[in-house]
């Protein structure tokens, strides 16, 4: 089953609180340049990894920067 980019960008949302309209956003964008830090990113990973039976070494989350390589990665992973 594919994973949505709406359904991480809903649990980015939720970890990122000063990110105000992500939808608007292109998901290209870097998280950095989003205003996410690297408490932030940790909150991200482990909240995709429970939300989509997925798990992210620490190279792969350090590469992983935007929110089209992060759906890629888990819809990837699924098959």
């Amino acid at each position: 089953m594919k994973i949505k980019r709406e359904d991480i960008v809903d649990i980015i949302i939720g970890e990122v609180a000063a990110i105000n309209d992500l939808n608007s956003t292109d998901y290209d964008t870097d998280l950095s340049d989003l205003g996410v830090d690297s408490l932030d990113r940790n909150s991200i990973f482990l909240d995709l990894e429970e939300n989509f039976n997925v798990e992210f070494s620490d190279d792969e989350v350090d590469n992983l920067n935007t929110i089209n390589k992060i759906a890629v990665f888990i819809n990837d992973s699924e098959n």
